[in-house]
């Protein structure tokens, strides 16, 4: 339950920092969270295959940081 908690901040974190491209975040968001294929996430987003790709990796590792940064916020609190 705190890993999901930690994620869902990690998330919102993500999304609001304006950072990221809405439409990088939602490739990475149908290809991750609901499981599409990348060639149908690159259709759905009218983008080419290799983008997906580089969306995923991108959003990956920004929400990497950013669950290092929340779970270091919680056990601080703790």
């Amino acid at each position: 339950q705190r890993r999901v908690r930690i994620l869902e901040i990690a998330q919102e974190r993500l999304k609001a920092s304006g950072r990221s491209d809405p439409r990088t975040i939602e490739a990475f968001d149908l290809l991750m969270v609901h499981g599409l294929a990348p060639n149908v996430v690159a259709e759905q987003l009218e983008m080419p295959v290799q983008s997906v790709y580089v969306a995923k990796s991108r959003i990956a590792e920004r929400l990497q940081r950013l669950v290092e940064e929340v779970e270091a916020e919680f056990d601080e609190e703790a």
